[in-house]
């Protein structure tokens, strides 16, 4: 998992990414970040500290929407991921 520090790189290649397509392409970038901890009877049992980010990717192709999530945010990620929402939307 790629975790993106730098937010306006991230924003560009998913621009990018909706820019080179002709066809109606949604893009949701999630994050999330939990922590949680056990105690039991006074003493901590258990600890533990969790990170989420990814994008989900929607496209309307042929009148159908194709959807993807990847929480790979390279260039060739985000691609791959764009790629199998429109196959999934033109296969329908």
């Amino acid at each position: 998992m790629l975790i993106c520090p730098d937010m306006a790189a991230l924003t560009d290649r998913l621009k990018k990414l909706i820019e080179q397509t002709d066809y109606f392409t949604e893009v949701r970038y999630h994050r999330r970040r939990s922590r949680s901890m056990g105690v039991r009877k006074g003493e901590v049992t258990d600890m533990s500290s969790r990170h989420y980010e990814g994008a989900g990717i929607r496209v309307l192709a042929g009148g159908a929407f194709g959807f993807a999530a990847t929480s790979d945010l390279s260039p060739a990620g985000l691609e791959q991921a764009h790629r199998t929402a429109l196959d999934m939307a033109l296969s329908l």
